[in-house]
């Protein structure tokens, strides 16, 4: 596909606005033209900038399949050209400062830091397992974070040319997406001074972190982005200009003293174009201010897999359902695989929706400002579902799913993860740590069906016999081992009595079964992804082999995910399963000074 870009129809206003008292004048920002440089399909994003501005570095699923390559798309028009192949997924390019390499993120091997010709040739792995490498700006160096997830992530650099890494910063307990100062003795990253970075007021900020070993400083980015209202993001770039970075569908400019420390912001937004700037780039040439921006947008779509429950083997291509307006998450069968339950979330609004899988027949039950994992009764008569109130308040409710009104059972009682067998119960759950629970639909009884008095229990779902009951334990972000447990007359066994059925090495989450109870389903990062794996039990639910993989979600263009994964489903019966997928789509533009 040839690289396209539109007229320039659209101005950036970068506007100056002080936030900080005594900060002095603020110098004011460049006025930019703004142009839409890919007209792609499918997926480009993760731009990067040659030196001079001759051409960009992309992340795009051009060449026809699902994950993404790098290709350098020229600033003066022609053809696009792919520098890379692989069927794993290549993001996060850049440019070294001569513009003759391009370093970027494989996720091939179990991913890491590559580099390549900038005109095609040999890829070279440099860094094992390495994310969003950046050139330092005499190209003397790499700098890169190491980590599988956030709270693991450490930041490192490395000879251009290879050697051995060093990591830098040891003083932000994690930190992740380096970017160089124009000086090229610190980085800028996002970082935690808190060890496991999730502990409420731990401060979670923009670290300015130096090469030689000096404190690392907090630079007040955090205290500046919730001044405006605004998530932090990790920082795209730092110029001489200051620190440009995106966040709420915008770019936004940061003013940044030589330590780092935030002296100002400047705002600035694209008008052009649909969707989120996912991600930003910038260069400073002869004093311009020239960016790049990724302009993305992220649908969920339900899919089918067909697949025979009792082997774990697909029996066919995935397929979409047919789609309207909005996302549409959360779904679930009845047990004759005839109704399908699922979210059509549009805006603001949440419908609440079947579709008959025999006539394709859609209807809608409810709607409400927000509904969270709407579940069908196994029988198909009815659907239960929560929902939040004006003050906050989480309640419960049931409604028959042919029709008629929803019927409140509890008030700020617990969250719905699914049904007993027989349709009779409300599976719950709700504390700290949190426990399940069941809720009689008829007279409102709650009773405990299993918890843990120091481990919060997640993802309870009942075997078909309704003898057993299978969950995961978050110990940590990283390590989510998944159990079943005998259930008596209602309550499941004590920790004792517990089966382990998935270790605890890698986060596995959300288990379901077969139909025939004899193997256990679930999402995990067993092979660095969110996939879907199986285990075999035998008779008396120990695993009996190693886990095996049943599906892969390895590119970046399509994940499960949306709403938090309980938004994936799945929705499961003999033959098929149906799962919510984000389908994200995105475009490159381009925005430089205005000429006179």
């Amino acid at each position: 596909m040839k690289a396209s870009w539109g007229r320039w129809d659209v101005a950036l206003a970068l506007s100056a606005a002080l936030w900080a008292a005594g900060c002095g004048s603020a110098p004011a920002p460049p006025s930019l033209q703004a142009r839409q440089i890919t007209q792609d399909q499918g997926l480009t994003t993760y731009p990067a900038i040659a030196p001079g501005g001759a051409a960009l570095a992309v992340a795009s699923d051009r060449a026809g399949a699902f994950n993404l390559d790098i290709w350098i798309v020229p600033m003066g028009g022609g053809s696009a050209r792919q520098l890379t192949r692989n069927e794993a997924d290549d993001i996060a390019p850049d440019f070294s400062p001569d513009g003759a390499l391009v370093v970027y993120q494989s996720q091939r091997d179990g991913g890491g830091v590559y580099a390549t010709p900038a005109t095609g040739g040999e890829e070279r792995l440099l860094a094992r397992d390495g994310l969003r490498p950046r050139f330092s700006p005499d190209g003397r160096w790499i700098a890169y974070a190491v980590g599988r997830s956030l709270a693991a992530c450490r930041v490192y650099v490395m000879p251009a040319t290879g050697g051995e890494p060093r990591q830098v910063g040891q003083d932000v307990p994690w930190s992740i997406d380096p970017v160089w100062s124009p000086s090229g003795d610190k980085l800028l990253v996002l970082g935690s001074s808190d060890p496991i970075g999730l502990t409420a007021g731990a401060a979670v900020d923009w670290w300015a972190v130096s090469l030689d070993g000096a404190p690392s400083v907090a630079s007040g980015a955090a205290a500046l982005f919730a001044a405006q209202n605004i998530p932090l993001p990790s920082p795209g770039s730092w110029t001489p200009q200051g620190a440009i970075a995106a966040s709420s569908g915008r770019t936004w400019h940061v003013r940044l003293g030589d330590s780092g420390k935030v002296e100002g912001l400047l705002t600035g937004a694209f008008s052009g174009g649909s969707g989120d700037v996912e991600a930003v780039a910038t260069v400073l040439d002869d004093s311009s201010l020239r960016v790049a921006v990724a302009r993305t947008k992220k649908t969920a779509y339900l899919w089918s897999l067909p697949l025979d429950s009792n082997s774990g083997r697909t029996a066919g291509a995935l397929q979409r359902l047919a789609q309207s307006a909005g996302d549409r998450i959360y779904p679930s069968l009845s047990r004759d695989r005839r109704t399908l339950l699922f979210i059509q979330r549009t805006g603001a609004s949440h419908e609440i929706r079947t579709k008959d899988m025999v006539s394709g027949r859609e209807a809608t039950l409810a709607q409400f400002d927000t509904v969270t994992r709407p579940r069908i009764s196994p029988d198909g008569a009815k659907a239960g579902f929560s929902s939040f109130d004006k003050a906050g308040l989480r309640h419960l409710y049931t409604m028959p799913v042919r029709g008629g009104e929803p019927a409140r059972l509890c008030e700020d009682c617990g969250e719905i993860y699914g049904w007993t067998p027989d349709s009779r119960s409300l599976v719950i759950w709700a504390g700290s740590p949190i426990r399940f629970y069941l809720l009689n639909t008829a007279n409102g009884e709650r009773t405990e069906l299993i918890g843990d008095e120091t481990e919060s229990i997640h993802g309870a779902e009942f075997s078909p016999d309704g003898r057993w009951v299978a969950f995961h334990v978050p110990m940590t972000t990283q390590k989510r081992p998944v159990y079943v447990a005998p259930v008596r007359e209602g309550k499941a066994a004590p920790r004792d009595e517990w089966r382990l059925v998935v270790d605890n090495t890698v986060e596995n989450l959300r288990p379901w079964w077969s139909e025939d109870g004899r193997l256990l389903y679930f999402i995990s990062r067993l092979d660095g992804f969110r996939c879907i794996w199986a285990q075999r039990l035998d008779d008396s639910k120990y695993a009996s082999s190693e886990p095996f993989d049943v599906y892969h979600f390895h590119g970046a263009r399509r994940s499960p995910g949306p709403a938090g994964l309980g938004g994936f489903g799945p929705a499961f019966s003999r033959d098929q399963l149906i799962f919510s997928l984000e389908d994200e789509t995105g475009n490159i533009w381009w925005g430089e000074p205005v000429s006179h």
